[in-house]
């Protein structure tokens, strides 16, 4: 995988802005495939999908063709496993959506994840005025104005130089936040003023990021990063090798 993520995060810096880069999860595999999971235990994920995630709702259902234009034409996608030849699922419904396999826009979808423990993601954001989404978006905007924050995090880069300018609350996904907040969060982002937004809201994540680069802005898909932050979900977060082999601090918000 580090030879993946290197290769990913040298594209990522390369990227002429404005882009948007999103990426393709479990979920998003799922609701691609109308509600057919691929990986794992397909009943006890297509259960979660459908009570925990509420994706199997008929408004749900509704974010999968912005879903797919996503996929179709975001500037970089993040995809699991092998970015170059993707899991043959990936691949297979990639392919149906006309996207070219291999697929020269995806990377190790694992990316955001690496930029924010080596430093990159936060040197890159430095001097960049900065948009939060999601439903921790309100708690990290106000944990960013406290100085033992950057100092808590100063190993992962320059964080007090990034000015987080706004944020945007979302429902979590437990409470139907992929789906049902997508146009009011979309018209909210075109109402705000800044440089990069980063968007922590599950599967609504994706579609929103695309929708906000064609409006010309640049727009981040970083999953897990504002829980990790936040020490919110430590279980989640040991699931994920690149965060849970990172020193955190030791410190709750």
């Amino acid at each position: 995988m580090e030879e993946q993520l290197v290769a990913a995060r040298r594209k990522f810096l390369s990227m002429r802005e404005p882009f948007s880069f999103m990426r393709i999860g479990d979920f998003e595999l799922g609701l691609l495939g109308a509600l057919y999971f691929p990986f794992g235990n397909a009943s006890n994920c297509l259960s979660t999908m459908m009570t925990r995630a509420g994706y199997a709702a008929q408004e749900a259902l509704s974010l999968r063709r912005h879903l797919i234009e996503a996929v179709r034409f975001s500037p970089m996608i993040g995809v699991l496993e092998n970015w170059e030849t993707q899991r043959i699922e990936t691949a297979a419904l990639m392919a149906m959506l006309d996207c070219s396999i291999p697929c020269s826009r995806a990377v190790e979808v694992h990316l955001p994840y690496s930029m924010l423990v080596d430093g990159t993601l936060f040197s890159w954001l430095a001097g960049r005025r900065v948009l939060l989404v999601g439903n921790l978006a309100p708690k990290l905007f106000e944990v960013w104005k406290k100085p033992q924050f950057h100092r808590a995090y100063e190993r992962f880069g320059p964080s007090s130089k990034v000015q987080v300018v706004d944020f945007i609350s979302t429902s979590s996904r437990e409470d139907g936040g992929a789906w049902k907040d997508f146009e009011g969060a979309l018209k909210s982002a075109r109402e705000k003023d800044y440089d990069v937004v980063l968007i922590a809201s599950g599967t609504m994540a994706k579609p929103l990021a695309y929708r906000i680069w064609r409006s010309g802005r640049t727009a981040i898909d970083v999953g897990f990063v504002f829980d990790a932050l936040l020490r919110e979900r430590e279980d989640a977060r040991m699931l994920r090798p690149i965060l849970r082999e990172a020193s955190f601090p030791d410190v709750s918000w």
